[in-house]
């Protein structure tokens, strides 16, 4: 099966925040969001947006309401399916919650043509997923200042709100690895054209997600990378 080995951190994260994973082919855009939201760590309640910079093309949901003037190509991200878009050592930008701002960089490491599940996997990660609905990193950030400043008078009510939303947000990439498994499996059909907030409710029932099968462009593997 083909599939794609990305890495997708989060830009501006000092130590860098990021996850290494791989993502079978054949699903639209709003899909990849999903996992995305889900490999990060996300709740994926916000809007989201992709961005080919060099190729100035964005991919996101709700076409019809957007403007931009003529300076970008923009596909439905429920309509478009990732392959032709992906392409080895390329990269794009991913944007979760257009709000705060969490721009993540996703780099396609390499193309695999012998990829032998259909679901996604982490192969490594490295640092815990911020809060949401924060200001985005830098509002991230000063909430860590001010929760390490004992002498802040909002140190102590700070914390409290940042455990309310799950504070600290301890990785586990085999637990990860399972919900994927369980939730995240493909079967094979049409293209799905569905939003994502259409698809979440199918997600947590157990049915996974349609994919459209790919053909193999010949054979490779995923190799390796520090």
């Amino acid at each position: 099966m083909k599939a794609f080995q990305l890495k997708i951190a989060i830009k501006n994260s000092k130590p860098p925040i990021w996850r290494r994973f791989v993502v079978p082919s054949g699903i639209t855009f709003s899909q990849l969001s999903m996992i995305l939201n889900e490999v990060m760590g996300w709740s994926g309640y916000h809007l989201f947006e992709f961005e080919f910079c060099h190729q100035n093309l964005k991919i996101f949901e709700d076409l019809e309401d957007a403007w931009f003037g003529g300076m970008y190509e923009c596909l439905e991200a429920n309509g478009t399916l990732i392959d032709e878009y992906l392409k080895e050592d390329g990269w794009f930008t991913y944007t979760y919650d257009l709000g705060d701002q969490w721009d993540h960089r996703v780099t396609v490491e390499t193309v695999i043509d012998d990829w032998e599940w259909n679901y996604p996997q982490v192969m490594k990660y490295k640092g815990e997923c911020p809060i949401e609905d924060c200001g985005g990193i830098w509002g991230y950030y000063e909430c860590l200042e001010t929760i390490a400043d004992k002498d802040n008078p909002e140190s102590r009510e700070r914390l409290e709100w940042m455990e309310s939303q799950g504070y600290p947000n301890t990785y586990d990439m085999n637990g990860m690895n399972q919900r994927l498994k369980q939730m995240y499996f493909y079967t094979w059909g049409r293209m799905d054209t569905r939003c994502q907030n259409e698809l979440v409710d199918e997600v947590w029932d157990g049915k996974g997600l349609t994919a459209v099968r790919m053909k193999k462009r010949g054979t490779s593997g995923a190799r390796n990378r520090k």
